[in-house]
């Protein structure tokens, strides 16, 4: 699939910050300091059981063990097993899709894809700008090749991505049909092509795929 920058690019991209995320971003790492400290208790606390009170079916604690002490080893053994997940199974299903994309613009290869990079460096305009850094910041979608011309999008959805998105759509490239592959948690960019297209074109869900979202955009008649 080529991958296009023709289109002229913001000057740069700025995250939009609030109170709000200050505040969350506190109390992560309280979240995470008071869960480290639990941790290391039970990690001690487990490491100090030693091999001979492990089974193949249960893991048993000294009866010298104090109440403290048991309750740390099962605290420390819930959060890991709970951390392994994330580690296991991605919230973002790119192979699934990919393939959605490719059922569309297999039959239509001059099709344009607009997508969003997934990676913060798209933020930073020298980035983003510089086609050899293209694959890199869209490496997901890049695992899958398919038919079609894909046109990245900055991670943020700010007045200065859609001034890039505007000149996108005012430069025709987008023809009668398009994709946009987006985020479940950030849909600003399908509201935006939304009011901007308006009653001009309607668009329909292909599917959640994960946290990745596809988003079907056609000129109506």
């Amino acid at each position: 699939m080529p991958i296009t920058h023709s289109i002229s690019t913001p000057q740069s991209i700025i995250p939009p910050q609030n109170s709000a995320s200050v505040t969350k971003v506190i109390a992560g790492g309280l979240l995470v300091l008071v869960l480290s400290i639990v941790l290391l208790i039970g990690f001690v606390s487990v490491a100090s059981i030693g091999s001979r009170h492990v089974t193949m079916y249960a893991l048993k604690l000294p009866k010298e063990f104090s109440t403290t002490h048991k309750y740390a080893c099962i605290a420390f053994l819930a959060i890991f097993a709970v951390a392994l997940k994330p580690l296991k199974h991605s919230d973002q299903d790119w192979r699934g899709a990919m393939a959605a994309v490719r059922e569309i613009t297999e039959k239509d290869p001059g099709m344009v894809v607009l997508t969003r990079s997934w990676f913060i460096e798209s933020a930073t305009p020298e980035i983003f700008a510089d086609p050899s850094q293209a694959e890199i910041l869209l490496a997901p979608q890049m695992a899958y090749p398919v038919p079609g011309i894909l046109i990245p999008l900055p991670i943020y959805a700010d007045p200065r991505a859609f001034d890039r998105l505007a000149s996108i759509i005012e430069s025709g490239v987008l023809g009668e049909r398009f994709l946009l592959i987006g985020n479940r948690d950030d849909t600003n960019y399908l509201i935006w092509l939304r009011g901007r297209l308006g009653d001009s074109f309607s668009d329909t869900g292909i599917g959640r795929f994960g946290s990745v979202t596809i988003s079907l955009f056609q000129h109506r008649k």
